[in-house]
């Protein structure tokens, strides 16, 4: 929350009591996820904070939307995307602020990061790329091994 409020004081995004006075305003009881993807492909610049230092699926959903990611700092993130060149990562709130400043300045390097992560995503990180690992993982299934095989519906 504290790095949601400060970007909803910082930016404008809300009133000026911050996120959890925004929630309470004319939104009470209103649920983001309802329309997530569609917020963030409207959204120039995505932020997104772990919990345990995990690598969440706000991290996928915001590079499926080909929207700019701007993330805490993930070592396992690290291992599948490029900081500078996939998305960008931040240590502080006040790093994020600084480099979403940055970034809302110059709109042609936000968007070829984006693009980046984007295409990073679709070669890599689709629910078909997992599916492909689980069942090699779990059951030793090659599916591209094993192409031929498969039947499609």
């Amino acid at each position: 929350i504290d790095l949601i409020d400060r970007f909803v004081k910082e930016f404008g995004l809300g009133d000026t009591r911050g996120y959890l006075g925004w929630r309470m305003g004319e939104f009470k009881g209103y649920n983001v996820l309802d329309d997530c993807a569609k917020k963030l492909s409207q959204a120039r610049i995505c932020i997104n904070e772990s919990v345990k230092d995990d690598l969440n699926m706000r991290s996928m959903e915001i590079l499926a939307c080909k929207r700019f990611l701007l993330t805490e700092e993930v070592p396992d993130l690290l291992k599948h995307f490029k900081d500078g060149v996939h998305m960008r990562t931040f240590k502080t709130i006040d790093e994020a602020v600084e480099i979403a400043k940055y970034y809302l300045a110059h709109p042609e390097e936000r968007e070829a990061i984006a693009e980046a992560g984007y295409k990073e995503f679709l070669d890599k990180h689709t629910y078909m790329h997992r599916t492909k690992e689980i069942l090699k993982t779990c059951i030793g299934y090659d599916v591209d091994e094993k192409a031929s095989e498969l039947v499609t519906a």
